[in-house]
């Protein structure tokens, strides 16, 4: 009796696994273990949407037109409702106060040095103590350059030489002097000096004045 052999698998060879899972028992239960937690997610969603728009006291408006802040109308009491948002206007009037009626806006006086001021010094209440108009004609020559002059009335007691003195101006546009006191040979002033760069500095000084000439002199910028 002849015996007849169906070809086997070359060695090494296996067979391809299926891509799906073959018709049965295990892919019916295979798809209900899939399927079930995908419904349970879609249930609980609707779920909770439905729950949250029948929760808002405002669900159910249409706020897509109109001519609110946000482009719908707002009913009241809901967010943007007019009646929630105080007006700037509120409690203020056009009417003055009692506090301010009958007065006259003030302004207070300012003095400010420029390098084009001619009358640069004052003498005050002591314009006519020629102690005070020494001290007025030294600060007048400065401020109009005349560094020799304002050497010659005292510069020369202040500063070793006539260069050091006249270089102390370099940066200085106008200076100005107001006479405080004058009480002996003592004379106080305040001086102000205007700056090339437009700043302003402003100086107590005291000054003894001898002869006609300043002998000596005291200085303290203001902070």
């Amino acid at each position: 009796m002849s015996t007849t052999r169906a070809p086997g698998r070359p060695a090494g060879s296996y067979a391809a696994p299926a891509l799906t899972l073959e018709p049965g028992r295990i892919r019916n239960n295979a798809l209900v273990i899939i399927s079930v937690p995908l419904l349970l997610i879609v249930v609980l969603a609707i779920a909770l949407r439905v729950t949250g728009e029948d929760d808002s006291p405002y669900s159910g408006t249409d706020y897509g037109s109109g001519d609110s802040l946000f482009g719908g109308s707002v009913p009241d009491g809901a967010p943007g409702d007019s009646g929630d948002v105080p007006s700037w206007s509120d409690g203020i009037t056009d009417e003055p106060t009692d506090d301010y009626l009958g007065q006259e806006p003030t302004e207070e006086p300012t003095e400010e040095l420029t390098d084009e001021s001619t009358d640069t010094t004052t003498g005050g209440a002591y314009a006519d103590d020629p102690k005070a108009q020494t001290v007025v004609a030294y600060f007048t020559a400065i401020n109009d350059g005349d560094y020799t002059t304002a050497w010659d009335l005292g510069g020369h007691n202040l500063v070793a030489d006539y260069e050091s003195f006249s270089d102390g101006f370099a940066t200085t546009a106008a200076v100005s002097v107001t006479i405080d006191d004058v009480t002996g040979d003592l004379v106080l002033a305040t001086v102000t000096s205007l700056e090339s760069d437009g700043t302003q500095k402003v100086f107590d000084g005291s000054y003894t004045v001898r002869d006609g000439v300043i002998t000596a002199a005291d200085v303290t910028e203001r902070l």
